[in-house]
């Protein structure tokens, strides 16, 4: 799956819990940013995100998920 965010202001991607989307471990998700502004990703409650959490135009950044709420994130 992949993610185009395409934003000329600030903006924020949140990562919800499991509790709200039941992703499956291994899930690998790409997220692309379009616009001029910066995307921050952020992450809901109980999550943990690890790794590159702001990202700036024509970056593209890989999500995965490695455990229940626990998400790996990776500058592609």
């Amino acid at each position: 799956k992949t993610i185009y965010v395409n934003n000329a202001s600030a903006n924020t991607l949140t990562v919800p819990p499991n509790s709200s989307v039941a992703f499956t471990v291994g899930t690998v998700i790409d997220v692309v940013m379009e616009g001029a502004g910066v995307t921050t990703i952020t992450a809901g409650a109980g999550v943990t995100l690890n790794g590159t959490l702001v990202m700036a135009q024509y970056d593209r950044v890989v999500m995965t998920k490695r455990a229940t709420d626990t998400w790996i994130v990776t500058k592609a």
